[in-house]
């Protein structure tokens, strides 16, 4: 049999999307989901799971490992694959949207996987070409609280990626922050900027933030 046509099935199911719907819905106050405790049993993150917990697990697990089965991966690979908590965040939310709205030709998400910040009106260039326009900061942009508040949110919907533009973000002192808040919800960053102001310090300022 079609092993395309497998997949396919096996995302179709509506007996599956039930199954996805339990497996990424976030509870309690940290916002769990048994999905992350299904990725701490096999990879071994966040320290051991209770002999009961892993019990009450275990027919997730086991249609986990149908999923590996069929999408050809062996333990190792999907060990390594979740070895990153952005990837296991890329995990739950597809399986979010699966659950959400079904398998879609382009499929829907029900949150972007990836969002765009124009983080700053300020620049120092003046390019004609420049889409936004920039040059002087705007009125309306926000305070460190609410930027910090915005990551928050899009990480607690499982956006994985986020690029920061502008502007010129490097100008606006705020951008070291909430790169770190980012960073420390597993979020993937990239930082369009002109260039102009990377010294060396910036650039291992940069490095060390991920």
């Amino acid at each position: 049999m079609d092993m395309t046509y497998l997949i396919r099935f096996f995302l179709k199911n509506r007996v599956n999307r039930y199954v996805f719907s339990l497996l990424s819905k976030k509870k309690g106050k940290n916002g769990k989901s048994i999905l992350e405790d299904v990725f701490s049993l096999y990879t071994g993150q966040n320290g051991k799971i209770p002999p009961l917990r892993k019990l009450k697990l275990s027919p997730f697990y086991l249609f986990f490992e149908i999923g590996r089965v069929l999408f050809g991966q062996t333990k190792n690979q999907v060990k390594e694959h979740l070895s990153s908590r952005t990837f296991q965040k890329g995990i739950s939310l597809t399986m979010r949207s699966v659950a959400h709205y079904g398998l879609t030709y382009p499929q829907k998400f029900i949150a972007p996987p990836v969002v765009v910040w124009n983080f700053t009106n300020v620049c120092n260039l003046r390019c004609k070409h420049c889409y936004q326009s920039a040059g002087k900061k705007l009125p309306d942009e926000l305070s460190l609280e609410k930027r910090l508040d915005v990551i928050d949110q899009l990480a607690s919907e499982d956006v994985f990626s986020i690029a920061f533009s502008g502007g010129e973000p490097l100008m606006d002192k705020d951008i070291w922050k909430v790169i770190e808040r980012a960073k420390k919800n597993y979020m993937y960053v990239s930082v369009a900027t002109n260039g102009t102001l990377i010294t060396p310090q910036i650039a291992k300022r940069l490095s060390d933030v991920g």
